[in-house]
């Protein structure tokens, strides 16, 4: 079992919070990048060596503890800047970047900056100066690339920037963003091996809970195989276990501060997906988001890309990029929660995150309690787990991605492989909504096997593909409940109203039209006026529609679902053309034999 990451493909450069760094420690750099001549580094602080009105040398102190780092750049070779490192009174370290045209400018504008990231400045003459003149002459050998996003660090997946500072991979990178309350959430405690023991193995035969961790460990993989950000949103009463499958998802990449809730602005979130970006973002208590936000919100976060802003001086600042896997949870679905605010359900919302029920097991959301006495007490118990053991999956899943660089099309494979084996199974047709919601499944299932092929779960081979298999099974039959049951309450709306006024309010066909006539009839079809239809289905009515042409019951012209009426009619309005085969009643076939 692997307890420590590769050293041969980890690159360790400092951040803030993770206790004292010092040049030595950033790879690339060597003894030669510490300070300047005239320059040195105390115990105390930053000192400078200036000369004397007697052409003597004195030492005088600038500052607390200083060091720069590297210099940075974006990959395109701009925004030139300086990577540093403060200490403060507390012995804690800060990171800042300050750029060149900020270097460039007043003194007292550079160390304004510094001081407020808790830099201590000596007394004396010219200690702004100082330390201005210290950082334009220290030129360390170290290059690192700035970043917008943690995650992969470029196209070819060649290294892995994590939230406390690891980059993965050989690639000098930095990203700016990350905050020491994040680096500290990702920081691995307990070992890989109690993780598997503790979390992974309990996971077995609770296909919810090897969702939950395949879909964590998916991450890596969207762009390491170019598919697109997404997920699965969980929802149920009240403690059945919701919260727990987060957790465990959670304890794959760090502890449970890493499951945030739903009740942020979508501006809010821009930069936390671009703190999760490459790994997992989780979502707790769908109810706190406004409903009628929702749906935007949805397609934000799966499109992977924040909103373009104008600065203060009117230029266009960076934009945010992700790309995460996404678990939500709550005690609505997502469906029910965009109708709660009024608001259309597109297909798109339904594919970006899949609804899937958490309360519906034989045990709230676990079916196997591995020597429980029940579900709470079993949730409990990987409760405490993840807060034991976390932070190790997922680095070592992403090393070990970087060792198998030469299977993606292998993996691609897989993931049409479990697509077609669902068509096939299920005798699903062509429908480009419903595949995207089985590469999701697909993609879990590829994360779990892989998880289990490198030694990180305890499960056996299939064991994932097994209960991603039994989830879509379930999905499917939900949404062909979900839909047969709209379409037969359609087909009845019609039905009814069929028989109780189709002799008192629809003419026979080439007879003299009356008054508040609803449309006409003949012995094989009811032809029903746009205003009748929209009275009967409400503002269901083009759906209806649609429901009824699928199910054999309406004529239609070529592009409508409305039919125009002969030349023996008035006007030659058109109408919906309803069979007459609809009377035979809901327990009669309705397809004409």
């Amino acid at each position: 079992m692997t307890e420590h990451l590769n050293p041969e493909i980890s690159n360790i450069i400092h951040i803030p919070g993770l206790g004292a760094g010092t040049v030595q420690n950033v790879p690339g750099a060597s003894v030669s990048d510490g300070p300047p001549a005239d320059f040195f580094l105390g115990q105390d602080g930053v000192w400078q060596i200036r000369a004397t009105k007697d052409d003597d040398e004195e030492a005088v102190r600038l500052c607390s503890p200083l060091r720069v780092v590297a210099l940075c750049r974006r990959a395109n070779g701009s925004g030139w800047g300086q990577v540093i490192e403060i200490e403060d009174e507390d012995g804690r370290s800060h990171t800042v970047i300050l750029d060149a045209a900020t270097l460039s400018g007043s003194a007292s504008r550079v160390v304004a900056v510094l001081v407020s990231k808790g830099l201590v400045l000596a007394r004396g003459a010219k200690v702004k100066e100082g330390i201005v003149e210290l950082l334009n002459a220290w030129r360390p050998q170290l290059r690192l690339d700035l970043v917008d996003a943690l995650g992969w660090t470029d196209g070819a997946c060649s290294a892995f920037a994590l939230a406390d500072g690891r980059v993965l991979g050989n690639a000098q990178v930095y990203y700016p963003g990350a905050s020491p309350e994040l680096a500290a959430s990702v920081r691995p405690h307990g070992s890989q091996s109690a993780w598997t023991r503790n979390i992974a193995e309990p996971c077995l035969g609770n296909p919810l809970a090897i969702l939950a961790i395949s879909q964590a460990l998916s991450g890596p993989l969207l762009q390491f195989l170019g598919m697109q950000g997404g997920g699965f949103h969980l929802f149920g009463a009240s403690s059945c276990g919701k919260s727990t499958l987060l957790q465990i998802a959670a304890s794959v990449w760090g502890d449970a501060t890493l499951v945030r809730s739903w009740r942020v602005t979508s501006n809010a979130l821009e930069p936390i997906a671009a703190a999760s970006s490459g790994t997992s973002l989780l979502l707790d208590e769908l109810a706190e988001i406004d409903p009628r936000k929702l749906g935007e919100v949805a397609y934000l976060l799966a499109n992977g890309q924040g909103k373009g802003r104008l600065g203060q001086k009117g230029e266009l600042t960076p934009v945010f990029r992700w790309r995460v896997a996404l678990l939500s949870s709550g005690e609505i679905s997502i469906v029910a929660h965009i109708k709660a605010g009024g608001r259309h359900v597109h297909a798109g919302h339904q594919v970006r995150l899949v609804d899937i029920p958490a309360d519906s097991r034989a045990f709230g959301a676990f079916d196997v309690l591995h020597g429980s006495t029940d579900g709470r007490v079993f949730s409990e118990r990987l409760n405490r787990a993840a807060l034991e053991y976390n932070g190790w999956a997922g680095p070592v899943f992403i090393e070990a991605l970087m060792r198998n660089q030469s299977e993606r099309d292998a993996m691609r494979r897989t993931v049409e492989r479990f697509l077609a084996m669902v068509m096939r199974k299920h005798d699903l047709p062509q429908d480009a909504q419903v595949e995207r919601v089985l590469k999701r499944f697909a993609l879990a299932a590829l994360a779990g096997e892989l998880a289990s092929k490198f030694g990180l779960t305890g499960w056996p081979k299939g064991a994932a593909t097994m209960a991603m298999m039994s989830l879509v099974g379930e999905w499917l039959a939900s949404q062909d409940c979900a839909s047969r049951s709209k379409a037969d309450m359609s087909i009845a709306l019609t039905r009814d109203y069929l028989r109780t006024y189709s002799a008192s309010r629809l003419s026979e066909l080439g007879s003299l039209a009356v008054d508040r006539q609803d449309g006409w009839r003949d012995d094989a079809w009811f032809y029903l006026l746009p205003e009748t239809w929209q009275r009967v289905h409400g503002d269901d009515a083009v759906e209806a529609a649609r429901r009824h042409r699928s199910a054999d019951l309406l004529k239609a012209s070529k592009g409508h679902h409305q039919f125009r009426m002969p030349r023996k009619v008035e006007g030659q309005p058109r109408v919906y053309a309803v069979s007459a085969r609809i009377l035979r009643g809901p327990d009669e076939p309705l397809t004409a034999q």
